[in-house]
């Protein structure tokens, strides 16, 4: 088992009963399914980078994202956090998992306001947006690392 101080937390209390070769294997998977869901958004800064050398990566990052598509993949990485938290293993129900409901389901009403308020050309701000983008991309991406625990 690790020893982790982030177990003190409530809501990650229960995944200290889990062992390190499920956490590694869990870790592998995540590093996986990061990279690859998120290889459109690193060709296209990339693609960025290379039509005009003088952009570094923070600004191609930020103009490849500041219309709000990063919170696109912070609410679809929350699909499977739904899924798993509300299916019961082996007579257990995943630790947690009013938490995890309601923090996963803020972020995706949060990410649907935002979202359908920059496509209609409502919120023209787009430091915001991208700020909102980032924060919300990276809960979820935590909630993604706990569900799979």
């Amino acid at each position: 088992m690790i020893g982790f101080p982030l177990f003190r937390v409530p809501i990650f209390s229960d995944f200290k009963e889990v062992s390190s070769e499920i956490h590694l294997e869990s870790l592998k998977e995540l590093l996986v399914t990061f990279i690859v869901s998120t290889l459109p958004i690193w060709s296209a800064v990339l693609i960025i980078i290379l039509n005009d050398p003088s952009i570094g990566f923070p600004e191609a990052f930020y103009k490849e994202l500041s219309n709000g598509e990063l919170i696109l993949y912070a609410s679809t990485m929350l699909g499977p956090v739904i899924y798993i938290a509300l299916k019961e293993r082996g007579g257990k129900m995943f630790p947690g998992r009013i938490t995890h409901m309601m923090s996963v389901i803020i972020i995706v009403i949060l990410s649907t306001i935002v979202f359908v308020t920059q496509r209609v050309d409502y919120v023209v701000n787009k430091d915001f947006v991208f700020n909102l983008s980032v924060v919300a991309y990276f809960f979820s991406f935590f909630f993604y690392i706990a569900q799979q625990f």
